[in-house]
């Protein structure tokens, strides 16, 4: 097959499939053709929708599968919905992938697809206001703090207090990118250079490191009207160096207790109807409590924000 030309990164389209035998189709717009987001492209073609990928790196291996093949960034909002509307889809998927998630929660939103609403996802999606949610919702009061690229010296210093462990990293990475588990004071410059670095708003969180007791518990589940449908939760396994963050593999069925299972499926969720992920941590001491804040951390996260309403959670602007 010969080569596909090149477009330049951040317009264009690859290819552009008119025929008489997609006409009448309905229009699928993927954000992101990567390796292993092509079984839902797959089959979506099987299943007889006409497909359009949309990804800023043209030798994406999704881009073959697809009737029309765009290079548009998928985070770029502006440019998706331009093409999103110049295409008149029917539908927006974004598989396996963060990033692209609230772009296509605000496409669907503007033209008034199906989707998760655009506030939801921006939760979901940023970390500092996931954990301002978890901790409004009692559900788990971790210590923390969200800086800007402004406070740098603030942020090293309450990183400092966290003593032994913290975690450091941007707000709105995925895959790990940008995170670091400092373990001495002499890391967290470093630490906060690189959180920096792979954060698209220039903001980071430091996080209380919380040790885990076994495995990493992974799972996937469905809500219908309020109640858990279903869930299964598996192990996920990961390499013994906190430079690689990431799970390499997940397995199923769990190997912790059906006592602790049972905990986790229990927890509440506020959704009517939605599909669940449940990367979860069992401590020595689960359920997890936070480490109180000491009165030296109180009194600097006061003189940093007013705006903050507890020692425990400041926020920097």
């Amino acid at each position: 097959m010969a080569p596909r030309p090149k477009p330049e990164a951040g317009s264009g389209s690859l290819r552009d499939c008119k025929s008489p035998e997609t006409h009448g189709m309905k229009r699928i717009l993927f954000l992101g053709a990567a390796h292993f987001q092509i079984p839902p492209i797959r089959y979506a073609r099987a299943a007889g929708y006409y497909v359009l990928t949309c990804d800023n790196r043209p030798e994406s291996p999704g881009h073959l599968l697809a009737h029309e093949a765009h290079t548009v960034s998928t985070v770029d909002q502006k440019g998706v919905l331009e093409l999103a509307r110049s295409r008149h889809i029917d539908g927006i998927v974004s598989f396996g992938s963060d990033v692209s998630a609230l772009t296509a929660a605000v496409v669907a939103s503007a033209l008034g697809l199906p989707g998760v609403d655009v506030a939801t996802v921006e939760i979901l999606t940023r970390k500092s206001l996931f954990r301002q949610f978890l901790s409004s919702k009692g559900l788990q009061r971790q210590r923390y703090g969200a800086v800007r690229r402004g406070n740098i010296e603030a942020a090293a210093a309450f990183a400092r207090d966290f003593g032994d462990s913290a975690v450091i990293k941007p707000v709105d990475s995925s895959g790990s990118k940008g995170v670091s588990v400092v373990h001495s004071a002499a890391d967290i410059d470093g630490a906060l250079a690189y959180a920096f670095s792979e954060s698209r708003s220039d903001e980071v969180i430091i996080e209380e490191y919380i040790g885990r007791s076994g495995m990493q518990i992974c799972g996937d589940g469905y809500m219908d009207r309020s109640k858990l449908a279903f869930i299964e939760l598996g192990d996920g396994h990961f390499h013994d160096n906190d430079g690689l963050l990431a799970p390499f593999a997940e397995t199923f069925p769990s190997t912790h207790s059906k006592a602790a299972l049972d905990l986790l499926a229990r927890k509440p969720f506020s959704r009517r109807r939605a599909i669940a992920r449940a990367p979860s941590i069992l401590t020595r001491s689960s359920p997890a409590t936070a480490r109180p804040s000491s009165s030296r951390s109180a009194r600097a996260a006061a003189a940093i924000s007013s705006r903050s309403p507890s020692a425990a959670r400041p926020t920097w602007t």
